[in-house]
């Protein structure tokens, strides 16, 4: 009896030492998450977490090609993003230029469809490393359908991101979203991606970017080299017949208070 009691002590002492090793080592990946700002400002086909702060203003030009068996494409979209609150932003993303070429047709040129969206974020939920955001998204069709030149209907979308700090250099997220077009069925996307700062100034990043009739795996480039500035190349490799072939995005972002 007496050696069951002390083996209980030893296995107590024991439980009671690991719980607090691992709620200290919680703590302190938690302030230092709390602490750190985004690697990032943006990935090539998913939404991060991270809002602009209240007053801050983001200017991006994202142009990008894409080619397929069927057709050559590429377009100049322009987003900005300003910060309501810390926590809230509203966004506008217009493709300014577009050009198709179809294989078995004459080429076509125009702008594109607008976007605006909204996301909410909680970010370092408890002091933790854990992150979360909700958006909604409408889109307009100023895009000529005849010319592929985007849907030709309205719609609306919604998606939820979650993520985390792996570490200081390291952030993971997974996003779900679902658009419904006015005239269609809805359709539904996930994203799961990772982000590594590898130098103060470039970071990598990889995206698996699931649709449901086309998926891809998309590394990139981020650099940074002057404050308040980001360049950035990815490139969407297509995996199944529908995707595309080949597709490459760049970024240039600036950031400004206003």
């Amino acid at each position: 009896m007496c050696g069951y009691s002390t083996l209980q002590i030893i296995n107590r002492q024991l439980l009671s030492r690991v719980f607090v090793l691992s709620m200290s080592l919680f703590y302190t990946i938690a302030v230092a998450a709390s602490e750190r700002e985004e690697l990032i400002q943006e990935v090539f086909k998913s939404d991060l977490v991270f809002p602009q702060q209240a007053g801050e203003i983001q200017l991006s030009l994202l142009p990008e090609y894409a080619e397929s068996d069927e057709e050559t494409s590429w377009a100049v979209p322009v987003s900005v993003e300003y910060g309501i609150t810390d926590n809230l932003q509203v966004e506008f993303e217009w493709v300014s230029y577009g050009h198709n070429n179809p294989d078995d047709e004459g080429a076509s040129a125009g702008i594109g469809n607008l976007e605006i969206g909204l996301q909410y974020s909680w970010l370092a939920i408890a002091d933790s490393p854990f992150h979360a955001a909700v958006g909604v998204e409408f889109g307009l069709p100023l895009g000529d359908d005849d010319k592929e030149l985007g849907e030709g209907e309205k719609s609306l979308g919604s998606y939820f991101i979650f993520a985390v700090d792996v570490a200081d250099n390291t952030h993971a997220f997974v996003q779900f979203g679902v658009e419904y077009p006015e005239h269609e069925t809805r359709e539904r996307y996930a994203n799961l991606g990772v982000i590594s700062s590898v130098t103060d100034d470039v970071s990598l990043t990889l995206e698996y970017n699931w649709e449901e009739e086309a998926q891809y795996l998309t590394p990139g480039v981020v650099w940074s080299p002057i404050d308040d500035w980001g360049f950035a190349i990815g490139v969407p490799i297509g995996l199944g017949d529908e995707a595309n072939d080949f597709e490459l995005i760049l970024h240039i972002i600036l950031e400004m208070d206003t």
